[in-house]
């Protein structure tokens, strides 16, 4: 959806629904589990997922993935309850549980509590101060999207004036993004992944902004806007 945070009146809408439809209400907490808390994003919303799915972090940059839930949903898929037939299939193979994937994510998720909420108000500050600078520098050509220490920069195009959801985002000057892109890779060796997503992590420091202000200074100048 382009970074764009949902709002809790939004998600606690599609929460009410699932529930008053007899579904369950799945949260995909993939990006979100541990980057801006420690924890899961739901809990300072009050939202009450039956099913939360987890990754990228909680691997230590080790593929895997987490479904997790309520025991009523879970318990499904207990092998020593229901047998081979009757139970839930979550998923499985190869690398499930894989050794060295459990052993990173415990280290990096023990590392992150040790730090607390230093480590948490350093990150999204980062974040925060990215946005606003990028927004400054592109005056009003750039809607710079996300919270806590993502950002996503949105090239606006005579097709939209504002980013509210993803089909905005899709209306957005691509060209631009991806020459923005480029010219930051090329120039000061600034990579960002396919989907143009900036994520600060504890390995940035505040000369990382100033990198990203001094390629898109040259950026500016180079493109004249």
């Amino acid at each position: 959806g382009g970074s764009i945070p949902a709002t809790k009146d939004y998600l606690l809408g599609i929460e009410e629904f699932c529930h008053k439809n007899n579904s369950l209400f799945i949260l995909d907490e993939i990006v979100t589990g541990f980057r801006f808390r420690y924890g899961c994003l739901y809990e300072t919303m009050k939202l009450d997922p039956d099913i939360v799915t987890l990754g990228k972090i909680v691997g230590g940059g080790f593929p895997i993935g987490i479904i997790s839930g309520k025991n009523e949903f879970m318990n499904y898929a207990n092998t020593s309850r229901f047998s081979k037939s009757s139970r839930a299939y979550i998923g499985g193979g190869t690398f499930s549980a894989n050794p060295l994937s459990m052993i990173a994510g415990n280290s990096t998720l023990g590392t992150i509590k040790k730090k607390g909420n230093n480590l948490y108000q350093k990150l999204n500050g980062f974040g925060s101060e990215t946005r606003k600078m990028l927004d400054k520098k592109f005056a009003g050509s750039v809607i710079t999207t996300g919270m806590g220490s993502l950002f996503l920069t949105h090239f606006l195009s005579t097709k939209v004036h504002e980013i509210n959801n993803a089909a905005d985002v899709a209306k957005c000057n691509i060209k631009k993004l991806h020459d923005y892109h480029f010219h930051m890779i090329a120039n000061d060796g600034i990579f960002f992944l396919p989907g143009k997503l900036g994520a600060f992590s504890d390995a940035h420091t505040k000369s990382d902004i100033k990198t990203i202000a001094k390629s898109t200074d040259l950026y500016l100048t180079t493109f004249k806007k």
